[in-house]
């Protein structure tokens, strides 16, 4: 479980990160980290390194996991499982 604007806020830094490492605002990005206290470009480093990368790992597996939940069923569904019609079949007429 985590807080509802976490998704937002996972967005923002790695758009954060991809700018810093490529875009039209590259160097102003890297200005601005660069003149942060020294804690804290700590933070920032240690954030993207471990949580963030961590956090993008975790959400592309559950949205890979996600997509597969939700494939629409197809007429073969059943010999996807493994199921046989036959093993269905074997009912005996004896009903007590």
């Amino acid at each position: 479980m985590r807080r509802g604007n976490m998704g937002h806020l996972t967005r923002i830094a790695n758009t954060v990160v991809q700018n810093m490492e490529k875009g039209p605002v590259q160097a102003q990005i890297s200005d601005l980290i660069k003149e942060l206290p020294e804690d804290c470009q700590g933070r920032w480093e240690s954030f993207v390194e471990e949580t963030l990368t961590e956090t993008n790992r975790r959400n592309t597996v559950d949205l890979a996991f996600s997509d597969y939940q939700i494939q629409q069923m197809t007429a073969n569904f059943v010999d996807q499982f493994g199921f046989n019609d036959e093993e269905f079949a074997e009912q005996t007429d004896n009903v007590k």
